[in-house]
């Protein structure tokens, strides 16, 4: 065990196996883990009472004690290696696309000793909320959306129905030409999930079909599903 100084003149920490204890001022047997304020039950208690001095030089470091509890945390060694680990996960979650699951898994691969103290669900809120900040803000209506996105080369049109309602649509030039050059279409309007941000009722696609092979050319998103909507999209 080593003896170090504490942040008061007064007070010692006491260092064993990569955990810190603060002396208890209650009980001068007793120094509780450093991460007990994060619910860490460990204590180490000495065989006799241990005084408080300012000279901390003058304690024992041979002196007799023993652990009390199990740890809830991880040695600082440990500890020191999980935050460079989730700094990491971090940076790659606001810097790629990739699934933060596989973030975790690929970086975790790379640290099995420390790894293995720790899950997915431990990191994930807070990989999702730095995620989320990196990322522009999504607009909250569709609207918004095709505010945004008018200068994008996949949006055709936003058109917005007698009742205030939008539309956009979304294709390629290439697409279109398919589309145009095809004797049959086929259009499906089943898609039974949509996001809740912007607000949509519906994801309607026309297909066609190419050697064999059906491809969406053109996805509408739809802020609702009403006869005024279809007209405005299909008219005549």
């Amino acid at each position: 065990m080593k003896i170090i100084p504490g942040k008061r003149n007064d007070s010692v920490l006491f260092y064993h196996n990569g955990f810190k204890y603060l002396q208890d001022y209650q009980c001068k047997k007793v120094a509780r883990c450093s991460y007990g304020k994060s619910g860490c039950k460990a204590t180490l208690h000495f065989v006799s009472e241990i005084e408080f001095i300012a000279n901390f030089s003058e304690l024992n470091e041979n002196v007799d004690f023993f652990i009390k509890n199990n740890h809830s945390d991880f040695p600082e060694e440990d500890a020191d290696v999980w935050r460079a680990m989730k700094k990491v996960m971090i940076e790659e979650a606001e810097t790629t696309n990739e699934k933060l699951v596989d973030i975790f898994d690929d970086v975790c691969s790379r640290f099995p000793e420390v790894a293995e103290n720790h899950i997915y669900d431990s990191v994930r809120s807070t990989l999702s909320r730095k995620r989320s900040l990196s990322r522009p803000n999504i607009p909250d209506t569709m609207a918004e959306l095709g505010a945004d996105l008018i200068d994008s080369i996949f949006m055709k049109a936003a058109v917005k129905s007698i009742n205030g309602k939008t539309a956009l649509i979304f294709s390629t030039n290439d697409l279109l030409i398919g589309l145009s050059e095809s004797d049959k279409l086929f259009m499906d309007g089943t898609f039974s999930r949509t996001a809740r941000k912007p607000k949509m009722e519906q994801i309607y696609s026309i297909h066609f079909k190419t050697n064999n092979t059906y491809i969406a050319g053109l996805m509408i998103l739809m802020e609702n599903r009403d006869t005024e909507m279809y007209n405005a999209i299909f008219p005549g």
